[in-house]
């Protein structure tokens, strides 16, 4: 289960797990011995320990619901697209303060039936000029 990255319920969802790496509350300047302590002491999983508990689930909302509480070891994305035409891009911070669900027909920079993420925070406009920020824009503009 730690080796998944993409994966496929079918009939209910399909599971894309993306890496974070930069933004609020990331893990970064956290020791490998603070990793492991977030395991052992605080019982936070895995990535792919998370991805797995979801795809056991029957539904969209269902694993939706796992990736947006679990107690996490690691910041990263979640990205999951629902056979009923929902989806959703889980932000999952290092510290396991809360996620931030971004769904399809939400808010944004991007359409509303679309979601373009890359290894920087859906919230960070790309007239910041902050990593991979450009690289979004130019993806959502050739598609628009």
């Amino acid at each position: 289960a730690l080796q998944w990255f993409t994966c496929v319920r079918p009939g209910a969802f399909s599971l894309s797990v993306n890496a974070r790496a930069q933004g609020i509350w990331t893990e970064h300047n956290a020791t490998f011995q603070e990793l492991l302590r977030r395991v052992q002491v605080d019982q936070a999983l895995l990535l792919g320990e998370v991805a797995e508990r979801a795809m056991q689930q029957a539904t969209f909302d269902a694993a939706l619901m796992i990736l947006s509480t679990s107690h996490v070891t690691s910041s990263n994305y979640f990205i999951i697209a629902g056979a009923d035409g929902r989806g959703a891009i889980v932000t999952r911070y290092g510290n396991s303060s809360s996620a931030d669900v971004w769904p399809l027909g939400g808010e944004g920079e991007q359409p509303p039936w679309m979601r373009v993420q890359t290894n920087v925070d859906h919230w960070v406009s790309a007239d910041t000029g902050a990593y991979a920020t450009q690289r979004r824009q130019r993806v959502v503009d050739s598609l628009v």
